[in-house]
């Protein structure tokens, strides 16, 4: 019963950070995050797509 008990601290003691991070990120919009990833993402795709047109002379 003492090895379950020790077990079960170090669990939490293990988890805890990780709880605290996810309890952080269910109060953000994800909604908001993604829109933000994919404005990054064509951003970042269209300079790449300028300088590549640039390089092939297109």
């Amino acid at each position: 019963l003492d090895c379950k008990k020790i077990l079960i601290d170090n669990l939490n003691h293990f988890l805890d950070p990780i709880r605290e991070k996810r309890k952080k990120y269910e109060a953000i919009d994800t909604q908001d995050i993604l829109e933000n990833g994919i404005k990054n993402a064509r951003k970042a795709a269209k300079q790449t797509l300028e300088e590549v047109r640039e390089l092939v002379k297109v």
